[in-house]
């Protein structure tokens, strides 16, 4: 078995397909998506058809990212500040449809998912434990390099050059609207994926995100 957490896709249909093509996922493996479909990149209605209707009985659990909450209780806060890529997809694809089919995928997300001893959110977790974090700051927080908690946490949210491993928590978001890099990181079996092969993630408990 496989337990494989996916970063932020963020619209790079063609670096979604690369890293499901170097995954290859089977039936035994879990998928987790960890939030933030959508935005930035050129394709975001078309990354939502991917993951929540093409890759069909693929055994996969999909979280919320903060730009899906923004754009599903937020809509017009979101349009201004981070909609220009997706609202040109959605044109694209039929504006009316567009809207109603993101909407249905999203109310179809969670927050977080809990398994083989991992705690999977989009944003992260204070080390006091998921249960005093927020619902905002579980979509929000940027302290994956300073988490101190006993659960080992996988997190995306915070764009880094590459996915990195600290002391108790993995950032599997590298920044695929801007490096090109997709990755998908398997805790299970210590293996990172990413839409150009398959590697090991470099570990670092000093790390920082980019400014």
């Amino acid at each position: 078995m496989r337990l494989i957490a996916i970063g932020d896709i963020h619209g790079c249909l063609r670096e979604l397909k690369e890293l499901m093509g170097v995954i290859k996922p089977t039936p035994s493996d879990r998928l987790i998506f960890i939030g933030d479909y959508i935005d930035r990149g050129p394709d975001s209605v078309e990354v939502v058809k991917y993951v929540f209707t093409e890759l069909g009985d693929l055994n996969a659990v999909k979280l919320m990212g903060n730009h899906e909450a923004l754009f599903q209780y937020y809509f017009e806060d979101w349009k201004k500040d981070f909609g220009e890529t997706t609202l040109l997809s959605m044109e694209k694809n039929g504006f009316k449809q567009s809207f109603d089919f993101l909407r249905d995928c999203f109310k179809r997300t969670r927050l977080s998912h809990v398994e083989q001893g991992f705690l999977f959110v989009h944003g992260g977790i204070r080390s006091e434990g998921l249960e005093q974090t927020p619902d905002e700051e579980i979509l929000q927080l940027r302290n994956v390099h300073e988490y101190k908690g006993k659960v080992p946490i996988i997190v995306g949210h915070t764009p880094v050059p590459h996915a990195v491993k600290y002391e108790n928590a993995v950032n599997v978001d590298s920044g695929c609207f801007k490096t090109g890099i997709l990755s998908g990181y398997d805790p299970l079996n210590d293996i990172l994926y990413t839409n150009r092969g398959i590697t090991q993630i470099q570990q670092s408990k000093t790390a920082l995100p980019e400014p």
